[in-house]
């Protein structure tokens, strides 16, 4: 039995919230599951994939080198991060250098503890306990065992990857979503039209809006409402509740 476990990193646009309505929609005949935008991996952490061939890619290289680090395996003493002293944890993110630890540390800290997850020189300011996270370094390391992890261009991983019995759960910036993530420039035309000409299945969640329903009308589209999981009053993905939808080509 494949683990399920919450995702390790915090993302903007996280797909928490629907870690159980998503897996409904896959199909039952697919062998290799390819998330081409993998993200926090709400998706791929919360869910079973046993048996399956697994590629994980993100366009972000620190997310991506961070999560070669658990696979690889990150030892050292977590104990001095057991903490939800505001003060403390500041004291740690300012540290530079250090071990492979203390840098992991600082970027579970970057993506989880600053102000809508935006890290990039944001200060903390919450306090939510690293070693949490830590403690569980091994279940998270056996999670990302057997994939394949991936810093490349969407359209490379697609491509490459693409087969019949390939499924792909692409989960994309959002329109209007400039500034809340490192690399947020995409051509949804340009990902729908590739997407027409795949021979795999894919499952894709984007924000509900006249022009999302326009580029992926060629496609089977579901309309379901997300409740947001954050408070960021300046985040159009974060709070309250939002329309989403789900694109398939089965």
């Amino acid at each position: 039995m494949d683990i399920k476990i919450k995702p390790i990193f915090c993302r903007v646009g996280s797909k928490r919230a629907l870690r159980n309505i998503v897996p409904r929609y896959f199909p039952k005949d697919y062998n290799k599951y390819v998330e081409p935008f993998v993200g926090g991996g709400a998706i791929f952490f919360y869910n079973d994939f046993s048996g399956k061939k697994i590629v994980l890619n993100d366009l972000d290289k620190d997310l991506m080198n961070n999560y070669k680090k658990i696979k690889r395996g990150l030892t050292g003493d977590i104990s001095k991060y057991n903490s939800t002293d505001l003060n403390y944890l500041k004291q740690i993110y300012a540290k530079t250098g250090g071990t492979d630890m203390d840098r992991f540390v600082r970027y579970v800290l970057e993506s989880c503890n600053t102000f809508g997850s935006k890290g990039q020189g944001n200060p903390l300011y919450k306090a939510s306990n690293p070693f949490m996270k830590l403690k569980n370094l091994d279940k998270y390391q056996e999670k990302l065992s057997g994939a394949s992890l991936l810093n490349k261009d969407y359209k490379q991983v697609i491509k490459s990857n693409d087969a019949v019995d390939t499924l792909f759960y692409l989960d994309p910036p959002y329109e209007d979503s400039t500034g809340l993530y490192k690399k947020d420039q995409l051509n949804l035309e340009e990902l729908s039209n590739l997407l027409k000409g795949i021979k795999g299945k894919f499952l894709l969640s984007v924000n509900d809006s006249a022009n999302t329903r326009k580029i992926f009308s060629p496609f089977k589209i579901t309309k379901i409402k997300v409740k947001g999981q954050g408070h960021h009053e300046n985040s159009a993905i974060g709070a309250g509740t939002r329309k989403e939808l789900l694109v398939r080509n089965y």
